[in-house]
């Protein structure tokens, strides 16, 4: 018996018009308890200076998915790419965008990087909060060691609020989510009718062998055998739950229903 909610035939799971101002209304009184929070000295759940490879383990990106996206991931997935193809990333609930732009240091232009979160003016108050703070760096940008991350904010960051709203755009190799929608949407009632929304959606926009990378998230094993397996005929994928991070694998290998 399945207990999986099955979307409608020739139902889409994106938002409509109408749809995305409702969510996004709703999604900013999620998100404002975090923009309110600017003038406190962490202005995110999880630090707006979170990145792979931080001092402090709580704001270290790998620390949370349980593997590094810089060393392993990406370099594993663009050996099994065509040279003359770009992997393509999405990292949701970026907060200021530091990890995508430590991204694209790492791989330039073998990578396309996008990224969903809080509004733009808000994620770029606390990027100059954050190099003001920063003792004995240069303000200006031209004079900022490349080691460290650019004071602007990329083009391709914070372009949406919620992954809802990219029915119409192109698809991802690689989904990042820390502290992300699936953890807003999941939240502390382990809500799975609503993870289970955002899962349908984040699959609708990874490519055939794509992966998605959810954290922190705890399930079990009974709940991953209740509430998880039953998605993965349906959407041909694989669910790993591994420690604090839950992973999906889309595989063309496995039939859907």
């Amino acid at each position: 018996m399945s207990h999986s909610r099955r979307v409608p035939e020739g139902a889409s799971p994106f938002l409509s018009k109408e749809e995305r101002g409702d969510h996004i209304k709703k999604w900013k009184q999620i998100t404002n308890a975090n923009e309110n929070s600017l003038a406190s000295a962490t202005p995110y759940s999880y630090g707006a200076e979170s990145r792979e490879g931080h001092k402090n383990k709580f704001f270290d990106i790998a620390n949370f998915h349980q593997e590094s996206f810089i060393n392993d991931v990406i370099p594993r997935m663009l050996s099994e790419k065509d040279k003359n193809k770009k992997i393509t990333i999405l990292d949701t609930g970026t907060g200021v965008g530091f990890f995508p732009d430590q991204i694209r240091k790492a791989f330039g232009d073998k990578v396309k990087v996008f990224s969903t979160g809080v509004k733009k003016r808000s994620a770029k108050e606390v990027r100059k909060r954050i190099y003001k703070n920063m003792v004995g760096l240069p303000k200006n940008e031209e004079d900022l060691p490349s080691e460290h991350f650019s004071l602007n904010l990329h083009p391709s960051d914070l372009k949406w609020r919620s992954i809802k709203e990219l029915s119409g755009f192109e698809e991802f190799d690689l989904i990042i989510d820390t502290f992300g929608e699936a953890f807003y949407e999941f939240g502390d009632n382990r809500d799975f009718k609503k993870l289970e929304e955002y899962l349908r959606i984040a699959v609708k926009k990874l490519k055939d062998g794509g992966y998605i990378s959810v954290a922190p998230i705890r399930i079990s094993n009974e709940e991953k055998e209740k509430f998880l397996n039953p998605l993965e005929h349906e959407l041909g994928i694989r669910f790993v739950v591994w420690g604090t991070s839950l992973k999906i694998l889309k595989d063309k290998n496995v039939k859907k229903e």
